[in-house]
């Protein structure tokens, strides 16, 4: 085993209870999230004993640069993040996860009593804005109780200027997601012990070519938020499709018309789909291409896409294969929200 590869485990139990587990690997090569402290939360009863186990155990050989330091937080602080936003016209709440190598997540769930903060601050004021600084999706239990959920990503050091223009309207948010958000965590190819985090050495990559949304397409699960989903301070709407196959260039064309039916100017990210022909015995739908446009309001463009036959073949017997037949061809806003459709006879 390489030295960068060995770490710490660690686990602490409260009147038998984990509050917190988990491994980190030396910060000897790698620095950044390491440094964070990874929280847990139990309630505990004043004046009331308990039982605290800590088991702690360094592999690294140079054991000078990794520790263990316990400490806890005897105040809830929200309460007055509650009382806060009950006397405000609107509440944001900014929650966090931290991730980095060497730190694969036991669940989606958000660390500590971020679902709780979230939870009683919109039962405080109903226009409550969830801005998640996380490295992809969490649970949200309090989906229907907030106004909106900004992700957030990891911004850098310009976070604040870019949140703020985007919760005031100045920057229209036009970034889409490039993962699917599930439901809950039984959704997904990882969602068993055989997939994640495996059985012993071993991990299961059973879902074959079915990563990511094509796999909730497959499967019909229906995702919280699907791969390519996105808001935008206006409204558009797709219409006027084309498509067609070119046999000589083994190219195909589409194009649609994009309007901007709002009152203010937005941005837009067309998203293309192709439903292969049953021979192909490939995926329900794949993405083949996407432009990003901004439009005034009112305003329309035609956008067009030109797509090579690699894109619509399928692996098969060690080789990549074009399979004649139908083609759906699909122009929408995600990957479940394809608003116009054409058939394609490719040869």
């Amino acid at each position: 085993m390489c030295a960068r590869c060995r770490g710490v485990r660690y686990k602490l139990v409260i009147n038998g209870k984990t509050v917190i587990s988990g491994t980190r690997h030396s910060r000897r090569f790698f620095l950044g999230p390491y440094d964070y402290p990874l929280r847990g939360i139990i309630d505990l009863t004043a004046g009331k004993a308990v039982s605290i186990t800590v088991e702690y155990s360094n592999s690294t050989a140079d054991t000078d640069t990794s520790g263990l330091t316990l400490g806890w937080q005897p105040k809830s602080l929200i309460p007055d993040a509650v009382a806060a936003a009950r006397t405000s016209d609107a509440a944001v709440v900014i929650v966090n996860r931290v991730a980095g190598e060497g730190m694969d997540h036991g669940s989606l769930d958000l660390p500590g009593d971020q679902d709780k903060l979230v939870a009683d601050v919109a039962a405080a004021n109903p226009r409550t804005i969830v801005v998640l600084n996380t490295d992809g999706p969490v649970a949200m239990p309090w989906i229907n109780d907030v106004e909106a959920v900004v992700q957030l990503w990891y911004a850098g050091r310009a976070t604040g200027t870019a949140l703020a223009a985007v919760l005031f309207g100045d920057a229209d948010p036009s970034g889409r997601l490039p993962v699917t958000f599930p439901v809950t965590e039984s959704q997904g190819p990882g969602a068993t012990q055989a997939a994640y985090p495996g059985n012993g050495p071993t991990v299961s990559h059973s879902e074959g070519h079915l990563v990511g949304y094509r796999y909730h397409d497959a499967k019909n699960q229906s995702p919280l938020f699907p791969f390519g989903h996105g808001l935008s301070c206006t409204t558009f709407n797709l219409g006027s499709r084309e498509a067609s196959y070119n046999t000589a260039t083994k190219t195909l064309t589409a194009a649609v018309t994009l309007t901007n039916s709002g009152f203010r100017e937005g941005t837009e990210v067309v998203q293309l789909y192709a439903a292969l022909p049953v021979g192909a015995q490939a995926e329900p739908r794949r993405l083949i291409g996407f432009r990003k446009v901004t439009l005034a309001p009112g305003a329309s463009t035609r956008i067009s896409f030109g797509v090579f036959a690699r894109d619509l073949s399928a692996w098969s017997a060690g080789v990549w294969k074009l399979t004649p037949g139908s083609y759906t061809v699909h122009a929408g806003r995600s990957s479940r929200s394809l608003s116009v459709q054409r058939l394609v006879t490719v040869s």
